[in-house]
Parts: structure tokens; sequence; C-alpha cells
């Protein structure tokens, strides 16, 4: 029960923390670096989180590359 408690506001806080640097116009993720207007992430974050996208877009589950083979033949 206790551990549950402290990861609770340890979420919290992060969140708080989050929120308070968005209001500031910093960036959400490392909180450093000035954030685009649109978006709560600075260039460096933003950049980062694109090319994992792209890493995660390359490797395309099985049964998504098994639909493609029979889709082609």
């Amino acid at each position: 029960m206790k551990v549950s408690r402290n990861s609770y506001l340890l979420k919290s806080r992060i969140r708080e923390k989050y929120w308070e640097a968005r209001k500031n116009g910093l960036c959400g993720n490392c909180r450093r670096k000035k954030a685009l207007k649109d978006l709560s992430l600075c260039k460096k974050c933003l950049k980062k989180q694109r090319n994992q996208q792209k890493e995660r877009s390359k490797f395309k589950p099985y049964k998504e590359q098994v639909r493609n083979v029979n889709k082609i033949s």
C-alpha cells in the first residue's frame, strides 16, 4: 500500500513539474530549453521523438508482414 502511494505522489509531482514548465514556456521533457509554440517539446526532444517513431515503424509486427505478402500474391 505504501509503495503505490509513493508512486502516485511521484507521478503527481512529475505531472506538476511538467505543467509548471509548460506555463513558463519550457520543454515538457527536458525542462531546460524553450519549447516550440504549438508543441510542448524543444527542437532536440522533438527530433529524438521523431527518430524513435521512425525506428518503431521500420519493424512491423509479424502478422502485418504476412498480411502484406498475402495482398501481393
